[in-house]
């Protein structure tokens, strides 16, 4: 009786991830953005906060990108820079 019962409630905890994998892909299908660009945008959206809260005061540009997320000052530096039309230093 045992036996059943597990494999019952790894198809039901399979069926569960599967349904909201498929829901959080339909959610960023319709919003015409795939989940990488809203992550990205995302965490722009909360190093602008940081900064504005004076983080740049008496950290890098380098920690900042690491604190939301980035892998790397560089990439931090272009997205930002895309996103905003300003490279982090320059917003204010």
């Amino acid at each position: 009786n045992k036996r059943p019962t597990f494999v019952l409630r790894f198809r039901t905890k399979r069926q569960a991830a599967e349904m909201k994998r498929a829901a959080k892909a339909e959610r960023f299908t319709q919003t015409s953005t795939s989940f990488g660009n809203w992550k990205t945008k995302k965490r722009i959206e909360d190093s602008k906060e940081l900064i504005e809260q004076g983080y740049l005061i008496s950290k890098t540009i380098e920690s900042l990108a690491k604190e939301v997320g980035f892998s790397s000052r560089s990439r931090f530096v272009e997205a930002f820079t895309k996103i905003n039309g300003v490279s982090p230093s320059n917003f204010h």
